[in-house]
């Protein structure tokens, strides 16, 4: 378990980073946006005050307005630029299901 509290970014296609999430917000982290374009997935952001992206938006731009400790990409069906992933002050973690 981390002890420190961090900053993170999560980028993600399927409902299952919400639990992921929602574990996190519990631990006391800071979310600072979601990127999917999954419906439930943004209102459930939305009702969190976290930011909703659009995968389409340009993300490197968005990702780079403030610093954050991880990127976490969980069940992302899309190859995104490896840019993005060097972002984070910490690291990028990058999860994928078969």
């Amino acid at each position: 378990m981390l002890a420190k509290k961090f900053a993170a970014l999560s980028l993600e296609m399927e409902r299952l980073p919400i639990q992921c999430a929602d574990l996190l917000l519990e631990r006391g982290h800071k979310i600072y946006g979601i990127i999917s374009s999954d419906m439930e997935i943004g209102r459930w952001a939305t009702s969190r005050d976290i930011e909703h992206i659009e995968p389409k938006a340009d993300l490197l731009a968005i990702l780079g307005r403030q610093p954050f400790d991880y990127l976490f990409s969980i069940a992302n069906l899309h190859i995104r630029h490896k840019e993005m992933f060097k972002l984070p002050l910490r690291c990028a973690i990058n999860y994928h299901k078969e």
